[in-house]
């Protein structure tokens, strides 16, 4: 065989394995192509999905202020109704005041039976 039999072949082998390589790099570009076109519907599907189930910040300041609102009624009805109510403290100072006038009423009708008792 001569130089140019042995250069023949060994370019048809180059030729042979170079043309694999280029054809499998083409199916695996074929591939990640593919992918990334079905990665980037997927994201798009995310991100109308996080769109549609996350409130709007304008929404959430909105609800916010009715909530606050309502608590400063609560607050407000809570400090009429304590003001309307009386403290332990008061009503037990009311309770020996009345206890004592009591006392006193008491005594004067036992004083009072006590004479009837004397003139007969």
């Amino acid at each position: 065989m001569s130089y140019q039999e042995y250069v023949n072949i060994l370019m048809g082998i180059v030729a042979f394995f170079g043309s694999w390589v280029l054809k499998e790099t083409w199916g695996n570009l074929k591939a990640l192509q593919h992918f990334d076109s079905a990665m980037t519907q997927q994201l798009n599907r995310i991100e109308v999905t996080i769109a549609g189930e996350y409130v709007k910040k304008h929404d959430l300041e909105k609800a916010i202020n009715t909530i606050l609102a309502k608590l400063d009624k609560v607050e407000n009805l809570e400090i009429l109704i304590s003001d309307q109510y009386a403290k332990k403290d008061d009503v037990n100072e009311l309770g020996n005041r009345i206890f004592s006038k009591l006392d006193r009423i008491e005594e004067k009708l036992d004083k009072k039976v006590d004479k009837r008792n004397e003139r007969p």
